[in-house]
């Protein structure tokens, strides 16, 4: 039997901590700042590497089930922060060891995604790419970006109907 490599198993325990919904930041082997709230307000910090974002959707999509989100706008705010994110690897960061923080919140009248990274806008290679930008907007009301010396913060927000007793989030990115 063939054993998986360190990056695949630690990859397959951000996924199953992930649909656990109980995360435990010894289980993501440190990659997480501390365990994702399944409250008003979702906050992960990833490591800036495309292997992440399977786990990304994941928790997102079930933290926007536990919202009481409907399945449509749910698959239209997770494929925009996961087009967020991709963009923040792709664009943001060299070689070196980078995160990026996602959070999502909960408003009155819908749902904002703030995706985070600290790095330098780079252009990405010439292979027919460039369509991130027009799926998010695609997909969500608002996509609002903020480039700084500091980095880029991606701002996501969909008007989406309220369900429950959960209040606006007070956080802002």
């Amino acid at each position: 039997m063939r054993r998986a490599d360190p990056e695949s198993r630690r990859a397959g325990k951000l996924t199953r901590a992930a649909a656990a919904a109980t995360v435990d930041p010894e289980q993501l082997g440190g990659r997480a700042s501390r365990p994702p709230q399944l409250r008003e307000t979702l906050q992960l910090t990833l490591e800036a590497e495309p292997m992440e974002l399977a786990g990304l959707r994941h928790s997102v999509g079930r933290w926007l089930s536990l919202q009481g989100i409907s399945e449509q706008d749910r698959f239209d705010i997770t494929l925009a922060t996961s087009e967020a994110a991709g963009n923040s690897i792709e664009h943001a960061y060299g070689a070196d060891k980078a995160t990026l923080t996602v959070i999502c919140q909960r408003k009155s009248a819908g749902v904002r995604v703030c995706v985070r990274d600290n790095g330098r806008w780079r252009d990405g290679g010439p292979y027919g790419r460039g369509r991130g930008l027009a799926i998010m907007r695609a997909l969500v009301d608002s996509v609002e970006i903020r480039r700084g010396e500091h980095g880029t913060t991606v701002v996501l927000t969909k008007r989406c109907a309220r369900s429950g007793p959960h209040a606006a989030a007070a956080a802002d990115c």
